[in-house]
């Protein structure tokens, strides 16, 4: 008997010590930050459902709730009306507000959307405001890419396609293919087709032009 307990004992400050070494947990409910079951410096790897505003290290799985903060990476699905994610986003995401400081790959859909670090698949949205490359579709009402590649489509009434400055206030050069469709198409360099009301391409023979502007190589 003593044996039997003794080894349960050990068995039970074995698991105690496995779970307090772990770096993620599979279940959160938050009300607001610290009022949450995993503290903020652990990871989520499950379900996290943040009743008000919740903030943890990384998310991979569902993640809903009215503000959702990761500080690190995110994989999986998103429901919110605000939601950040410091590091890269993989994934499907729905909201109001989604801010993206790494890169994005996946489907984001929100009102006002702002990627630090390039967009690869659908990004749709009233605004679009993209710091990096672009690889896939971008659809909104205003759509704006800083950065030095594009391989794809921008849509909807305003589509501005122009290049980052580098430390010495130089542009740098960009390496654009694709098409942009909207009322107003400015591109600063851009190989493809612009269909539009008013179409501005700089790297163009002709600069501006209505209705359909074809660039067949950007300088």
């Amino acid at each position: 008997m003593k044996k039997k307990l003794r080894l349960s004992i050990v068995l039970i400050l074995a698991f105690i010590c496995l779970n307090a070494q772990e770096t993620h947990k599979p279940f959160q409910l938050a009300l607001y930050n610290p009022v949450q079951i995993v503290a903020q410096d652990l990871s989520v790897h499950g379900f996290r459902f943040n009743l008000l505003y919740g903030e943890n290290v990384d998310m991979v799985g569902f993640d809903m709730g009215l503000v959702n903060i990761t500080n690190g990476y995110q994989k999986g699905a998103q429901f919110g009306i605000v939601s950040i994610t410091e590091g890269a986003f993989t994934g499907a995401r729905f909201g109001a507000v989604n801010i993206t400081r790494g890169k994005a790959i996946g489907y984001s859909r929100g009102i006002v959307q702002i990627f630090d670090d390039g967009t690869t698949g659908w990004m749709s949205s009233g605004v679009n405001i993209i710091k990096g490359d672009v690889e896939g579709l971008v659809s909104g009402a205003v759509n704006i890419q800083h950065g030095k590649q594009m391989k794809g489509a921008m849509v909807g009434f305003v589509n501005i396609a122009d290049e980052p400055k580098i430390d010495d206030g130089r542009r740098k050069k960009s390496k654009r293919k694709g098409t942009q469709i909207g009322l107003v198409n400015v591109a600063k360099s851009l190989k493809g087709v612009q269909i539009g009301l008013i179409n501005v391409n700089k790297s163009a023979k002709i600069k501006v032009f209505p209705f359909i502007l074809i660039c067949k190589k950007a300088s």
